[in-house]
């Protein structure tokens, strides 16, 4: 399933909207410094689990961060995961 993601920087994440409110997929992340972004949670809809919307997610903020030049930490299972399985792109932000 190809979503579009947005980004949302005064609420601090990465979402795809569904349609509705309660249907909104979404990465979270908090910026303690300006150079760093601590990705916390990842949470999709039921209906639309198992289709790759997490992964995107994942995908498009760890590129934007990659962009920006910040360093990550994988507060969320998910990124974390994502990071291992993707250690070659993405080795040079993340945080040790």
């Amino acid at each position: 399933m190809n979503v579009t993601i947005q980004h949302d920087p005064d609420r601090q994440q990465f979402y795809v909207d569904f349609g509705t409110h309660t249907e909104e997929a979404h990465l979270i992340y908090d910026q303690p410094q300006q150079d760093i972004m601590d990705f916390v949670s990842t949470f999709v809809p039921e209906p639309y689990r198992d289709k790759g919307v997490a992964r995107q997610l994942v995908k498009a903020g760890l590129d934007y961060a990659k962009e920006k030049n910040r360093t990550v930490i994988a507060t969320c299972p998910v990124v974390e995961e994502y990071l291992n399985k993707h250690q070659e792109e993405y080795d040079e932000i993340r945080s040790a």
